[in-house]
């Protein structure tokens, strides 16, 4: 065997059944895809999504002229590489006229939320691509098992992926953290091939995957981690061979790294093109110190997100992970650091899937940075949960005296996850597991359906109570401010008299509504019990309806006591 630590995925075991298993799986994943997603409906910040996505494609198309984007909100320093593509394609689908917003914020003209919800098809082209991204991720994935030498163990990986709720929760209607951890598993990919014969040390190898640092750099500038990452791997692999490098030889593989993930991340984000010095500089510490702050529940107590405790990441992906997938891979994570101790065949690829998950996960126990969502910041180690999974049932079969017995117990188990994907459908994202209890055991704990998708349900409720009251509009209070309000008023049907008021932002609907209907997060559910000033405005309202998954309530619809 050779002595490169790095030699054991260079030739990894050709399993066509494996192969074939994989290849059905991804198939699977996108043939359902259109049955399963057009359920799911719009995340409460799809809409500034496609308004920045819009302003960058005006920007290039008028050569760089039209600079709105660097105006609007705080999105200069989100990378807009794929918001630009459903932005492309929709313009492509068909002359849509283009009116303003009825809200007053900066931004491109864009049909009216209401008029947007029938006939012009933004976020239904928006959400495709955002599967299409999530499907790509499980191929990276199985390239990423090969590549690690795991190629008979890749689709214990993809289907431990494609099962988990939290990925199959976000992967139709969450526009930056999908393409993100698409893009971070294929840059995985490519660090390892830039290091494996036949391809190592080849400057082609390292631009490649410099290149898909790059577009995962305009996508979400947390890739920097990426950057170190590949640096440090490239290095380790040219140190570990005998003679040792020249030092030119060396620096050309990192330039050829470096330079490939600057130009594509200058490529794909305008705001870098007008300071391509200091704006980077600036986008990382955006990060770094977020201001964006908004209560977050954790563990039953309301915490600002910028003061959440440092192992909040862990615990939430602890508990949002299925406990057969969790216990798979807290096996194969005992499994790579043995092997990095014992292996050193195994030593650089077992390093480099260690960090893409103990990583993200250190630095945040370290620096306590502002998030909130559960683990959607950090949804791009999954792929390295599903991976350490896969390596899990590889270790087990070997130590295993009936393997077959092990590979079957296994599938089986990460199969489980699709019954829990379908008893919260479509709302997987509130998925918890049995160490709280559940997702009903999570209600009133943890943050469950964070993205007011399932206003989408509600509006639909609206729609056929207006339906079966012809004659009379219909008033309805929402909690929501002007981008929440999107996710309810896309839905309704704009052939009837429906009036939405938003709690959040000024109105000229009435204020006797005759309904109210609120998210179960931030208290606003709570609210008509809870506060005199609500009741003295607005009324009494008593609860009529709920949407609701496997017990937990997601939104509230009250009725005005009359």
């Amino acid at each position: 065997m050779s002595s490169d630590p790095m030699a054991i995925a260079t030739s990894p075991p050709d399993d066509r059944a494996a192969r074939r298993a994989t290849w059905a799986l991804v198939l699977a994943f996108l043939a359902l895809g259109p049955a399963i997603g057009r359920d799911y409906g719009i995340s409460w910040d799809e809409m500034v999504q496609c308004d920045y996505a819009a302003l960058t494609v005006d920007y290039y198309a008028s050569f760089g002229r039209d600079r709105r984007f660097e105006h609007y909100r705080d999105l200069r320093y989100h990378g807009p590489l794929f918001e630009i593509l459903p932005e492309l394609l929709f313009r492509l689908s068909g002359p849509w006229p283009r009116e303003r917003r009825d809200d007053a914020s900066p931004g491109p003209k864009r049909p009216t939320p209401r008029a947007h919800g029938h006939g012009y098809p933004t976020y239904e082209i928006r959400h495709a691509t955002i599967h299409l991204a999530a499907a790509l991720a499980l191929v990276g994935v199985a390239a990423c098992a090969r590549a690690l030498g795991l190629a008979r163990e890749a689709p214990y990986a993809v289907a431990a992926l494609a099962l988990m709720p939290r990925f199959m929760g976000e992967a139709f209607n969450n526009g930056k953290d999908i393409p993100f951890l698409c893009a971070w598993t294929w840059s995985v990919w490519a660090i390892l091939r830039a290091t494996l014969s036949p391809h190592a040390g080849s400057r082609r190898a390292c631009a490649l995957a410099g290149g898909l640092v790059g577009a995962a750099l305009a996508i979400r500038v947390a890739a920097v981690l990426l950057v170190a990452l590949g640096a440090a791997a490239l290095a380790a692999h040219a140190f570990s061979r005998r003679p040792l490098p020249r030092p030119l030889a060396l620096a050309g593989r990192l330039a050829a790294f470096g330079g490939a993930a600057y130009l594509v991340m200058l490529a794909g984000w305008p705001w870098i093109q007008l300071d391509p010095l200091r704006h980077p500089v600036y986008a990382v510490l955006d990060v770094v110190h977020l201001q964006t702050r908004i209560p977050v529940r954790f563990d039953g107590a309301d915490l600002w997100s910028d003061a959440l405790p440092r192992h909040y990441p862990v615990t939430m992906l602890a508990i949002g992970t299925p406990l057969p997938v969790l216990a798979l891979a807290l096996a194969g994570l005992a499994s790579a650091l043995c092997a990095l101790a014992r292996a050193p065949a195994e030593r650089g690829p077992c390093a480099l899937l260690v960090l893409w998950l103990a990583l993200p996960l250190g630095l945040f126990a370290i620096l306590g940075n502002n998030v909130y969502d559960g683990v959607r910041h950090f949804l791009f180690v999954l792929p390295a949960v599903a991976l350490l999974a896969s390596r899990g049932v590889g270790a087990l079969a070997s130590a295993a005296t009936r393997p077959r017995l092990v590979h079957a117990a296994a599938a089986a188990s990460i199969a489980w996850g699709a019954v829990a994907i379908a008893r919260l459908h479509p709302y997987p994202i509130t998925y918890y597991n049995a160490l709280v209890g559940g997702t009903a055991g999570a209600v009133g704990r943890f943050e469950t359906e964070y993205h007011a998708a399932s206003y989408r349900a509600a509006a639909e409720w609206t729609n056929a109570r207006a339906r079966a009251t012809p004659g009379r509009p219909l008033v309805v209070l929402l909690a929501a401010n002007q981008y929440i309000e999107l996710c309810f008023a896309y839905y309704l049907d704009p052939t009837l008299p429906i009036r939405v008021r938003p709690l959040l932002e000024p109105s000229d609907a009435p204020l006797d509504a005759d309904y109210y209907i609120a998210l179960d997060r931030f208290g606003w559910a709570a609210l008509p019990t809870t506060s005199a000033a609500f009741a003295r405005t607005y009324g009494d309202f008593l609860p009529l309806a709920h949407i609701e998954r496997d017990g937990a309530r997601f939104v509230t619809i009250f009725r005005r006591v009359r």
